[in-house]
């Protein structure tokens, strides 16, 4: 297929349907593009399967043990038949070793994982999206793997993008309750959370329970209760906007009800889960129940109470929740997928000529708070100059053809840092500034104790804007820049995406951007 997607995960009882609906996010944006999607599974779920191929992707039926290496042969000759741009590979049962056959056939390889349970990762791209601080997870990896850390990069569904409110009513008691504990076999879970619901000292609840493969509950408790119960939805978008508190697993879901600010109760019923709801939890975006299997029916009861009473407490989780997640993760992801990549290197003496050029460039002046032409013997004395500070971390972006695109400095006072960024003129517009900004803050966070970087930006620089805020920059004030009215901007570190390409102490430099 011109343009394709081979795509690996599976969905069943115990591995409940995340993985596979994440893939679908995915899917769909890569669709958006302009591209076609293949997904090649074990799935047996008649329901799951037409979902896929009503979203227009080909499903394949896997014929071999799932994360064998006749699994990987399989996969393998499926994206050589195709074509494909990209093999994505997303479950736990996948490990180093069949990412090395992906890998030893030359197919591109991106890999999703949540907690770095593989040995060793040789991916050429590896996203992690539920925490931006984990890149010690993948410290066993080939200097080629790329990581994608945090919730930039969640996928998300295309009627979840499209559902988002502006801000969400909060009433005075959450009635409206939707419980969601995946798609995964978890009845003893529900029966557990219905018995608490018909404890909780709330009146008048409208309760809707997507039981997934666990089957018809007993709702004899919730006799009082208008209760309505689903198997299986595709539009549960729209039922986390009918409802004013949502009791769930952790995982996928907790990210799709913090987008759309809806309330959430969260139960750990797995290990893996524990990360997502300790970064919502951490953000304000909901409230932990703690694990299974240390669950009480008081305690439970006691939680949905609290919150279902709690005005103050939904209103600043409605908020909390968009502030984390701005929806554009797959998007972020597949022009990652489909942009030519960019490395760093060390700022040289054989770039003083280069960098000359650029700065002079009439684009580069006009962005410039002092638009004067720069002498060469100016900028041979501040070149020199930065490439022997050690405070200056200058870095020159290479394209896949190893041309200079484009260079990046800090000027490193202390804990913080201010960043200058500049573009061969004649490439501007084809995605680079981002890509630039992103590796490089990456590469000071990992080689230097910075915690806040500083951009300063004129206001009628709009590409700039756009490719600082892409990046993860945050406004933060007005300023003056000789005298310039600016725009600061600041990225502080922990709130950081990640894309991180491996790279070491050989990135500690010294470097402009007149």
């Amino acid at each position: 297929m011109a343009n394709g997607l081979v795509i690996r995960a599976d969905a069943g009882p115990i591995l409940g349907a995340g993985h596979v609906m994440r893939c679908l996010a995915l899917s769909q944006a890569w669709q958006d593009s302009g591209g076609a999607v293949s997904l090649i599974t074990a799935t047996e779920s008649p329901s799951l399967i037409e979902r896929l191929k009503s979203e227009g992707i080909e499903v394949v039926t896997l014929t071999q043990e799932p994360g064998t290496e006749a699994d990987a042969a399989e996969t393998v000759d499926l994206a050589r038949r195709s074509a494909a741009d990209w093999v994505v590979v997303d479950g736990y049962h996948f490990d180093a070793e069949f990412q090395r056959r992906i890998k030893e056939n030359d197919l591109r390889l991106l890999f999703l994982d949540d907690f770095g349970h593989a040995d060793h990762y040789s991916a050429d791209i590896v996203l992690n999206q539920n925490a931006g601080d984990c890149a010690g997870l993948y410290s066993n990896r080939q200097a080629h793997t790329q990581l994608l850390l945090g919730s930039r990069y969640l996928l998300l569904r295309r009627k979840f993008r499209e559902a988002q409110v502006r801000q969400r009513e909060t009433p005075a008691v959450a009635r409206n309750i939707l419980v969601t504990l995946g798609g995964g076999d978890h009845r003893i879970a529900i029966q557990e959370v219905i018995e608490a619901l018909a404890a909780a000292s709330v009146e008048d609840l409208q309760v809707k329970i997507i039981a997934g493969r666990s089957g018809q509950p007993s709702l004899g408790q919730l006799a009082g209760a208008n209760v309505q119960v689903m198997d299986q939805v595709d539009n549960l978008a729209e039922l986390m906007l009918w409802a004013d508190l949502a009791i769930t697993v952790g995982g996928g879901t907790c990210w799709e009800a913090a987008f759309l600010g809806l309330p959430c109760l969260a139960i750990v019923l797995a290990g893996n889960q524990q990360v997502v709801v300790d970064a919502l939890s951490k953000s304000g975006a909901l409230r932990s129940l703690g694990q299974a299997n240390s669950l009480n029916k008081q305690a439970l009861t006691q939680g949905i109470t609290a919150l279902a009473l709690d005005i103050e407490g939904r209103r600043e989780m409605s908020l909390n929740g968009p502030r984390v997640i701005d929806g554009q993760g797959a998007n972020r992801v597949v022009a990652r997928l489909q942009s030519r990549p960019i490395s760093l290197r060390p700022a040289t003496q054989d770039d003083r000529r280069m960098i000359f050029d650029w700065a002079n460039a009439s684009a580069t002046r006009a962005a410039s708070f002092c638009s004067d032409p720069i002498l060469w013997e100016t900028h041979v004395a501040w070149y020199d100059g930065r490439l022997n500070d050690a405070n200056c971390l200058y870095f020159i972006a290479i394209d896949h053809r190893q041309t200079a695109v484009g260079q990046v400095r800090f000027e490193i006072k202390g804990e913080e840092a201010a960043i200058s960024v500049g573009l061969d003129d004649s490439l501007r517009g084809r995605g680079y500034g981002v890509q630039c900004l992103e590796l490089a803050t990456d590469a000071l966070f990992r080689s230097t104790k910075v915690a806040r970087i500083n951009a300063f930006i004129k206001p009628e620089n709009i590409a700039s804007l756009a490719a600082f805020t892409r990046a993860g920059y945050v406004f933060d004030s007005e300023a003056l820049v000789r005298n310039l009215k600016a725009l600061h901007f600041v990225l502080r570190r922990g709130e950081a995406h990640s894309w991180a390409p491996g790279l070491g102490e050989s990135c500690r430099v010294g470097g402009q951007s007149s």
